[in-house]
């Protein structure tokens, strides 16, 4: 069972296989926040910020944002989409948000919870995950370790 990312937070994956957050960071690009720092940002209040989505391959596998929202930030949607794109992400537009995810790291990160995800019947494949997310939403009730492994993707430090 997963004991908490960083063994501080006691944060728990309720029916998924043990994951190594030290290892996760690394395949998701080198960098791991400190417990101190994850729990202060699960504190404050979220708002749209422009790493939720140029974060992703560096701090997180998966990411979005809404076109005002990246628009509010001066960012052109297409240009964001070019960059990351030349990075090797891959991109989805769905009910006028952009999506984006690594493909490998998501892989990795999918790979680890293989079992769990054909036991709620979703996909096990970076791609079609990252697609049906943008689609669907989860009830946290309803599936909660599916929930937990889309925070975790997403980096949401109420995960970590």
């Amino acid at each position: 069972m997963y004991n908490g990312c960083c063994g501080t937070c006691g944060a728990r994956l309720v029916g998924c296989d043990d994951v190594d957050p030290f290892a996760l960071g690394i395949l998701l690009g080198g960098q791991v926040l400190r417990a101190r720092v994850a729990q202060d940002l699960a504190r404050r209040p979220r708002y749209p910020e422009p790493g939720d989505l140029l974060d992703v391959g560096v701090l997180k596998a998966l990411g979005y944002l809404s076109y005002p929202s990246l628009r509010d930030f001066g960012l052109d949607p297409a240009a964001v989409e070019a960059s990351l794109l030349s990075r090797g992400l891959e991109t989805h537009h769905e009910d006028g948000c952009l999506y984006a995810w690594d493909p490998r790291g998501l892989q990795v990160l999918l790979g680890r919870f293989y079992r769990m995800l054909r036991h709620v019947g979703w996909p096990e494949r970076a791609r079609e995950f990252a697609l049906r997310v943008a689609r669907e939403s989860v009830d946290p009730r309803g599936q909660p370790a599916l929930y937990r492994l889309i925070g975790l993707a997403f980096a949401d430090p109420r995960f970590c």
